[in-house]
């Protein structure tokens, strides 16, 4: 991530070479050909299209056009992100954060892990990040905000189709306590499998660290694990989750680069 970005808070350019606008522009000021150009991509009809703008205009849900994308990613059109969309204080990215994330559906262990690891993040001056999941994510948020932190929620599908429903409440909470929900989809991207693979790259590229709690064979991490390796990001696995035997894919990451944490010592260390 470039943090240069956002060094001057007059960021300017275009969207198709037609309009100049600041850093962060309401969706409602989107222009007529980027409106079409995305009801062509959409394959909906324009009534519809128009009418999600329309409700995502009352959210007051801002956006970053594919030349802030690049510049904030630091990348050359970044792969399969070309807006980002979002509420709250964008800001948060320039503040160190660190990625926790899990299984939807963790041990009772496993959210007391994630808590306790949320607290010290925050005791430790960190933006605690995930991805508005259930389990370890929806753990990580509110423990980041019931310990007076803040959190970023990094979301796979557009902000009018929250996934799961059930994290609406938690969607609300995160931007009422000063914090920033973002996600890479596009308004008309409503359902698809790729959506998280590609919300777990983007927060694995988003933050410095990325700590994996708990998590099973088949887990979805391994997208983001993958990518920490990749954009040489610290990834950090529990111990307790490192001497599972049943999950394979851990030890091959470990043997890329991972790192194993046993208690709260080891943890600052390996963030250092």
């Amino acid at each position: 991530m470039n943090l240069s970005f956002f060094e001057n808070s007059s960021v300017t350019g275009t969207i198709q070479g037609n309009r100049k606008f600041l850093e962060g522009a309401l969706i409602s000021e989107l222009p007529e050909d980027v409106l079409r150009e995305w009801w062509e991509k959409s394959g909906w009809n324009f009534q519809k299209l128009d009418k999600t703008i329309t409700k995502l205009a009352e959210m007051k849900v801002k956006f970053l056009p594919p030349f802030s994308v690049s510049q904030l990613l630091d990348t050359n059109q970044s792969e399969d992100i070309e807006y980002l969309f979002y509420l709250g204080d964008l800001k948060l990215l320039r503040s160190p954060s660190i990625s926790i994330v899990g299984t939807r559906s963790p041990t009772k262990e496993g959210v007391k892990r994630a808590i306790k690891i949320t607290r010290q993040l925050v005791n430790l001056k960190y933006v605690v990040m995930s991805g508005l999941a259930k389990g370890i994510d929806k753990a990580a948020h509110q423990a980041t905000i019931d310990n007076k932190g803040k959190t970023i929620a990094i979301l796979g599908a557009p902000f009018h189709k929250i996934y799961p429903n059930e994290n609406v409440p938690l969607f609300n909470r995160i931007i009422d306590a000063g914090g920033l929900c973002l996600t890479p989809a596009m308004p008309y991207q409503e359902h698809g499998t790729w959506l998280f693979p590609r919300r777990n790259k983007l927060m694995a590229i988003l933050s410095q660290a990325t700590i994996v709690i708990e998590a099973g064979a088949t887990s979805g991490v391994k997208h983001q694990a993958a990518e920490c390796l990749r954009k040489k990001r610290k990834l950090i696995f529990l111990k307790s989750l490192a001497d599972k035997p049943e999950v394979t894919w851990v030890q091959g990451f470990i043997k890329s680069g991972g790192i194993v944490v046993e208690d709260s010592q080891s943890l600052e260390s390996a963030l250092i």
